[in-house]
């Protein structure tokens, strides 16, 4: 990865902008509801970014880059063609260094802290890492987040994988961010010969991953209560 690349994958990711918190109504909300409907938006705002060409303008002129963006500015993003629902649980950080560093001890203050730097923008480039880094700058360039007030029910941290019958599919994160807070962010992530439910059970350091898994018609009842 040249200088300005680099520069550019670290401007963008340190720039995750959370926006103010949403569902100031209070109008209860069932979790799995609140986690789809935000889980596919933010998704879509990734989408709008990659269709702005001003946007992009503004941070790169690679011919490469630009294709790559346009592959995933031509998909549609509002149905998943399946999802993942995986609760990560609070040693999932160091499940993952375990997975590849060996048995490592870590005191309960750090694990406390590890518990939160777990996101979908490390997963994803973990994963598209493996496409060139022209494919993680591509991705960093549409990364969205945003914070929210805790909605009911709330427990664990949690992630979902939204699939897309196409090239691109997401991986969303929400996470535990402040006392009644949680953010969410969004990272595309690229398909590829491999299954990326398996790549991330690998990254997380758990051989059988638990989820729930969502197909297209459950998860449009979701988005429509």
């Amino acid at each position: 990865m040249n200088r300005k690349l680099y520069f550019l994958v670290l401007i963008i990711s340190s720039l995750l902008v959370l926006a103010a918190c949403s569902n100031h109504s209070g109008k209860p909300v069932a979790l799995n509801e609140f986690l789809f409907a935000q889980g596919v938006a933010l998704t879509c705002g990734m989408d709008e970014l990659a269709e702005s060409k001003e946007y992009l303008t503004l941070l790169t002129s690679s011919e490469s880059i630009g294709m790559i963006l346009d592959k995933i500015a031509s998909q549609d993003y509002s149905i998943p063609k399946n999802a993942y629902l995986i609760k990560l649980p609070d040693d999932i950080m160091l499940r993952a260094m375990s997975a590849f560093s060996g048995d490592i001890n870590i005191s309960d203050n750090i694990m406390e802290k590890l518990k939160y730097k777990i996101n979908a923008s490390m997963l994803a480039n973990m994963i598209n890492a493996s496409y060139g880094s022209e494919m993680i700058a591509a991705t960093a360039m549409t990364t969205w987040g945003k914070s929210y007030i805790q909605p009911n029910g709330w427990s664990n941290n949690r992630m979902l994988l939204l699939e897309y019958d196409s090239e691109f599919s997401s991986i969303v994160s929400f996470v535990q961010s402040g006392d009644g807070v949680i953010s969410g962010s969004s990272v595309f992530v690229k398909k590829g010969d491999k299954d990326i439910l398996t790549s991330l059970g690998e990254y997380l350091g758990m051989a059988d991953i638990e989820y729930d898994q969502y197909s297209s018609s459950q998860i449009q009842g979701l988005l429509t209560k």
